[in-house]
């Protein structure tokens, strides 16, 4: 048991409980100016108020930036490859890429403002005949594997 109420074991004065809830208050008020702050404490703006919100056209992307390791036709073809069943591993070993810049592509973490490849519509008599080609070479292996 400590011998003296008034001071902590360390030997530091212990608060009174109105001078503990005075704190207490002074942190409220502290806490409740900073929220209220515009901006951070060296003057620039933050979130909502920064430039690149208000003006998104001026932001480089992509081949535009000057760090960009792809292209756009990279991008497109890293997301065909991997809609076609590609692993990101396989993708990126091909491309001599980390696993993790072809995992951002793929997942649109990055490169989101290149849109997918428009879907193409066939017509159903061409793909009628492609089968019925492939089918046909499938057969002719076949033959020739006899």
């Amino acid at each position: 048991m400590n011998p003296d109420p008034i001071l902590n074991p360390d030997g530091t004065r212990r608060l009174t409980p109105r001078q503990y809830i005075a704190r207490l208050d002074k942190l409220d008020d502290l806490l409740r100016r900073l929220d209220e702050l515009p901006a951070a404490a060296d003057g620039r703006p933050r979130g909502d108020a920064h430039w690149t919100r208000a003006h998104p056209e001026k932001v480089p992307r992509g081949e535009q930036s000057g760090n960009a390791v792809l292209t756009e036709a990279l991008v497109l073809e890293i997301r065909r490859r991997h809609g076609a069943g590609q692993s990101q591993r396989q993708i990126a070993r091909l491309m001599d890429l980390k696993v993790g810049t072809v995992a951002m592509v793929t997942a649109r973490k990055t490169w989101k403002h290149v849109p997918p490849e428009p879907e193409v519509a066939v017509d159903p008599l061409i793909l009628h005949l492609r089968r019925q080609r492939e089918a046909a070479l499938a057969r002719l292996r076949d033959i020739g594997a006899e």
